[in-house]
């Protein structure tokens, strides 16, 4: 039996996904942005509604501008690199947090730079050759389902022969120094962290680590889970980021794919519960990496991104190069607005009338409390249908991408309708190809 069959097996249709607890609003990933261009830009950010704003690592690091150097650490008691220096950033915090921002630091704790960048030895100012696991031998992960070798051998790239030192995550003065670094930025007004590479740390360092991080900041780790099982090692500690998702949204939002298959992924095994995860589209190693974790398409990746927006489970998280897409902006919106609202996913011949007038493999209806509702059409053509029977209450509702108005009113059935749509000459359905629609209700009186 294939993925959709057992779905519909399983939950009779699945018109019902989940009711879900939230807690956080949208991430912003300020990725590589210099801190002083980000002052600028927060009350944009603001305005469009986004509550955290995840900067990259900020410390000393490879003495390099390509984006990658951020990511390899030099010292970490020192706070400049060419994103910004210490002032820099502290004026970042305090610009963020007048505005009710959040600010989010990303930090690398998994190793330290290639010694190539950092005068050929293992010696930095924080730690020398014997704070390294296998100094001498440099063994690299070769396979990454052994969860021995992805959590205590080196990160390599053979190609351009550069060798991240594997810090021993293990040791009491490692875990230490890195607990006195995150005290360092919280002193300074950090809110949380994105947490690099975790699963290449063994799980119970966090259980040590996140102890010392007080109620209220926010934080999650980048899990690239080769399984469910593998990112469930670090879920007791944080959030993590949910790759499992990613996969099938790359499936069903493809040329061909089944839209069916995110009806209720988490319920199959498909994705982590909301309450473990970040959920995205793109973050910067899918966007600067050609063939990992890519949509073929930069429009499928906004549907993606609307997907999780107007589902709200997880806590959701945008790539810097997407937040100006209207339907992104208009995501970001309705999530706001539907905040402790239930999800329920309706497929689209639960709504079309007749049936068969849409395609179930191309659109599907994501319902919020019967106060809300996404529709999506990952189809290239409109979907256009003359009658349409939606799980909503009755009232007028705001389309927020493109600002125009729907009525629903009860029908002959006992049913709701949607019995304007956009003027008061048509009702029904009428949205364009691959394009998302966000409604929320505004009156429960007529339009």
């Amino acid at each position: 039996m294939n993925l959709y069959k057992n779905m519909v097996a399983a939950c009779l249709l699945c018109c019902f996904t989940s009711s879900v607890a939230f807690a956080d609003g949208v991430i912003y990933q300020a990725f590589n942005e210099k801190f002083t261009n980000l002052v600028s830009k927060l009350p944009e950010l603001k305005d469009i509604g986004y509550e955290y704003i995840q900067v990259s690592p900020p410390t000393k690091s490879a003495d390099l501008e390509i984006w990658w150097a951020r990511y390899q650490p030099i010292d970490l008691e020192v706070i400049d690199s060419p994103l910004g220096n210490e002032a820099e950033l502290r004026q970042l915090i305090n610009s963020a947090h007048d505005l009710g921002l959040k600010i989010l630091v990303d930090v690398v704790l998994n190793h330290m730079a290639d010694s190539s960048f950092n005068g050929g030895t293992l010696q930095f100012p924080q730690f020398s050759p014997w704070d390294f696991r296998d100094a001498d031998r440099k063994p690299c992960i070769t396979n990454y389902r052994n969860r021995y070798e992805v959590t205590h051998y080196w990160l390599c790239d053979l190609r351009l022969s550069h060798y991240l030192p594997d810090l021993n995550t293990a040791s009491s003065y490692v875990r230490e120094t890195h607990r006195k670094y995150l005290n360092r930025l919280m002193a300074m007004g950090v809110d949380g962290f994105r947490f690099d590479a975790v699963k290449h740390i063994e799980s119970e360092y966090f259980e040590y680590l996140t102890k010392g991080i007080p109620s209220g900041k926010f934080y999650y780790g980048e899990v690239i889970g080769e399984s469910l099982n593998e990112s469930n090692e670090y879920t007791p500690y944080m959030r993590v980021t949910d790759f499992h998702l990613l996969r099938v949204m790359l499936g069903a939002f493809s040329s061909g794919g089944d839209i069916r298959h995110l009806l209720h992924p988490e319920g199959f095994g498909a994705a982590l519960p909301g309450r473990d995860s970040v959920v995205f589209a793109k973050n910067h190693d899918t966007a600067m990496h050609s063939g990992f974790f890519n949509f073929g398409d930069y429009q499928d990746s906004i549907l993606a991104s609307a997907y999780i927006l107007g589902r709200g489970v997880g806590v959701p998280h945008i790539y810097r190069d997407d937040y100006k897409n209207q339907s992104i902006k208009a995501g970001v919106n309705f999530y706001n607005h539907m905040r402790g609202q239930p999800t329920y996913i309706h497929t689209a011949d639960t709504v079309c009338r007749p049936a068969s007038a849409c395609r179930v493999e191309d659109v599907l209806f994501v319902e919020r409390g019967g106060v809300g509702m996404t529709v999506i059409n990952k189809a290239n053509q409109w979907l256009d249908v003359a009658a349409a029977r939606v799980p909503l209450q009755q009232g007028c509702y705001l389309e927020t991408t493109y600002n125009f108005r729907i009525e629903v009113a009860p029908g002959s059935d006992g049913g709701n309708w949607i019995s304007m749509w956009g003027s008061h000459d048509r009702g029904g359905l009428n949205v364009g190809p691959r394009s998302a629609l966000f409604f929320r209700k505004v009156s429960s009186d007529g339009c």
